[in-house]
């Protein structure tokens, strides 16, 4: 199965930065490793279960969910 994959894109690199330093204590708490790129300003995340097969998860989806709200209220320009 291919990993769920969420793209985001900011105004500038420091916003990216700040994204990630905001949404990884999400995978803290959840002790989640999704793949985490960055390129200046977009954000690329890879989420699959390494314990399940590399397969995507109730879980990868419930923590893709929660960081896309993040996004959509602190990050997203209207």
């Amino acid at each position: 199965m291919k990993p769920l994959q969420k793209n985001y894109v900011f105004t500038s690199f420091e916003e990216a930065m700040q994204f990630i330093a905001h949404i990884s204590p999400i995978f803290i708490r959840e002790n989640h490793h999704p793949e985490i790129k960055n390129f200046y300003n977009r954000v690329e995340l890879g989420y699959y279960t390494t314990s399940a097969g590399n397969n995507v998860t109730a879980l990868d989806r419930s923590i893709a969910k929660e960081v896309d709200m993040i996004y959509k209220t602190r990050f997203s320009t209207p």
